[in-house]
Formats: structure tokens, sequence, C-alpha cells
């Protein structure tokens, strides 16, 4: 029993230590058959075959399942430490970022095109407005010397006489003051061409007014598309931000997801070698056992005794024929891929619109010019009362 007790040492935990247990007391029942009979009779030598049987039949390729079946689940383990290597982040980045990038840079077109029509808009804005106060300066001192256009008072010697030119015809004013008028005046050609005068200077007051409330429409026009286009701008901007902090935080998380992801692989590989490594220390013990086992029973069919010697000589032609490959652990997973193009930068701030009323000058007349003063020097030989206090100032 002392060489039998070496035999299966070591494999009470293994996955065969049961039969590996039964074959070391049937081996101990032929050895004390073999020393009472003195050779090996049919009943044993059956009973021999049986249990080679065994070991061929069952317990070696249990033994070589066992082994390839972790030397698979590592595989597997690999397997997913490379797919976690080059896992849907890459697929991610190189094919769906693209398309969430340049919905992202369409949206940026439409701030620019708004920031361009704002700026563009509020330059002519700027533009039309200061022609619309230079236009209304040039109506004003129109209307001054229109106002003075307006009434005119013909002097004479003995009074004087006034037209109305805004509503009344040189007609009617010539006929209303003949009788005192026809010895100062030298014809209705006069009041026709004072006439003719004032609704020429309307004329082109009316010309230069409209010429100013042009550029005041342009103005007020480019200031609304202004606005408009800023609005535009403004909500672009906010989707273009929002969808930018969108993006870096979905590239964030598929970046954590893909490092968790690679570790929980690598571990699950360096388990399952472990593992593996382990168990295959059970195999080999295993594996010893039942080769030597068979090596003592092919010495008792042979008609040999076991000794040391012959013992010594099963264990140095014991080969175990498997071995666990387990691939090496790659190191730390590569940084997480930096897209190209890169993400866009901030957006830059939206310029103000013209803001406020356009401004409209004050006139440049106080007092209305009263051709009545000219007149008196021209047509009278009498200066009147009023007129050094309205004339001479």
């Amino acid at each position: 029993m002392r060489l039998l007790a070496g035999v299966v040492g070591g494999c009470s935990a293994g996955l065969m230590a049961a039969p590996l247990a039964a074959l070391q007391e049937q081996l101990a029942h032929v050895k004390e058959s073999m020393q009472v009979a003195g050779k090996i009779t049919p009943g044993v030598y059956k009973h021999v075959q049986s249990m080679k049987a065994l070991i061929v039949n069952t317990i070696e390729p249990a033994i070589k399942d066992s082994h390839e079946g972790q030397q698979k689940l590592i595989n597997l383990a690999h397997e997913s430490v490379k797919d976690a290597m080059d896992n849907e982040l890459v697929s991610w980045a190189n094919n769906t970022y693209p398309m969430l990038l340049q919905n992202i840079l369409d949206q940026r077109q439409i701030y620019d095109d708004s920031f361009t029509s704002s700026t563009g808009n509020h330059d002519v804005c700027e533009v039309e407005g200061g022609k619309y106060v230079t236009g209304q300066k040039v109506v004003r001192q129109c209307e001054c010397t229109l106002e003075g256009m307006r009434t005119k008072t013909y002097m004479h010697g003995k009074g004087s006489a006034v037209c109305q030119y805004h509503s009344a015809s040189p007609e009617s004013c010539y006929e209303a003051y003949e009788d005192t008028l026809l010895e100062q005046l030298a014809s209705l050609e006069v009041f026709r061409n004072d006439k003719q005068r004032y609704d020429n200077q309307k004329a082109q007051c009316d010309r230069d007014d409209k010429a100013a409330k042009n550029h005041k429409a342009a103005a007020e026009g480019a200031r609304q598309q202004c606005s408009s286009a800023k609005q535009a701008g403004e909500d672009a901007k906010e989707a273009y931000e929002t969808k930018v902090r969108a993006l870096t935080k979905k590239l964030e998380t598929k970046c954590n997801a893909s490092d968790t992801e690679y570790n929980s692989a690598v571990q699950a590989l360096t388990d399952e070698c472990d593992r593996a490594f382990a168990n295959e220390t059970d195999r080999i013990a295993e594996w010893n056992s039942t080769q030597i086992i068979k090596c003592m029973l092919d010495l008792y069919c042979g008609g040999k005794m076991w000794t040391e010697e012959e013992l010594d000589k099963c264990k140095d032609d014991i080969q175990y024929p498997y071995a666990i490959t387990c691939p090496s652990t790659p190191g730390p997973r590569p940084p997480c891929p930096t897209p190209d193009p890169p993400l866009p930068t901030p957006l830059p701030p939206f310029p103000e619109c013209c803001e406020g009323p356009i401004p409209v000058p004050p006139s440049p007349c106080s007092t209305v010019v009263d051709e009545s003063c000219e007149i008196v020097q021209k047509f009278t030989t009498e200066v009147p009362s009023w007129y050094h206090d309205k004339c001479e100032r």
C-alpha cells in the first residue's frame, strides 16, 4: 500500500477524484489477489482490463474535455477583449459622429448667414438713417424758404396787400388788389411769377421730402430685417450650442462606457486564465495518476512485480498532452479617439441692430423769412412804422 498511497496523491479535489479513489481501492485488491494466488488469474485479468477501459474511455476523455472547455472559455474571453479594443465606439466615431457633427455645422451655417444678414442690414440701417437725417435737413431748409414765399406782402405808400400763394391763385390776388396795387405793380405777370416761384419751391420741397422718406423707409426696413436675422441667429445659436453640448456629452459617455467595457473584458480574461491554470494543475495530477495506474496494471499483466524502481520508471515516461494557452493581456486601452474634424469652437456674440427711433433734425429756421421788408425797400418811399421793429433787427 505504500506504493499505492502516492499514486493519486493531490487528486482529492479534482474532477476525477472519485473515479481515481475507486481505482486506488481496486488496485489494492488486485495486489492482494496477486500475492495470494502468486500469479494473475483469469478473473483478476478481466478486472484489470475493465480498470484500464475506465481510464481510457472515461477518465482520460473527461480530462481532455475539461481542458478543451476551459481553453475555449479563455479564447472567448480574449475575443471579448479584442472586441472591446475595437468596439462600437470606433464605428460610432467614424460613422455616426460625422453625421451628428454635420448637423451641428449646418446649424452653424444658419447662424453665420443670419450674422451676415444682420450685420449687412445694420450697416444699411445706419447709412440710410444717416441719409434720412441729411435729407430732412434739406427738407427743413427748403420748407423755411417755402414758408417765406407762402404769404406775399406787397407794399406801397398807402399800405400793403397780402397774397397767400399756398391757397390763392395769382389772378384772384391781382383782382382783389388791382385798385390799390396797379399803380405800383406793372401787371398781373408779377403775381404769376411769384406764384410760379412758390410752386417751384414747393415741388422741390416735395421731392426732397419724398427722397428723405424713402431713406427712412429703407432704414426702417433694414432695421426690421436686422432684428429678424438677429432673432433667427440667436435661435440658431441656442440650437447649435445645445447640440454641441449634447455631442460632447455623448462622446464622453461613449468613451467612459468603452473604457468600462474594455477593463471588464480584460479582468474577465485574467480571471478565466487564473481558473484555468488552477484547474490545469488538478488535471495534470489526475492525468499523472491515471498513467501510473495504467503502467502498474500493464506491469501486473506482464507478470512483473511492482517496485519503487518500476514506479519511478512509469513516472518518468508520463507526458501530459495538453497545455493551457492564455494570450497576454493588452496594456491600458488607447485613449478615446478624437473625432475628425474636432468639435466646433463657440460662436461669436451677435451684433446689435441699430436701435431707437431714427432721429429727425430740428428745423434750422426759427423765424420765417418775410419778403415784405424787401418790398418796402423796392416799392415805397415812406417807411411803415412796423419796418424798424421787423426789418432792422
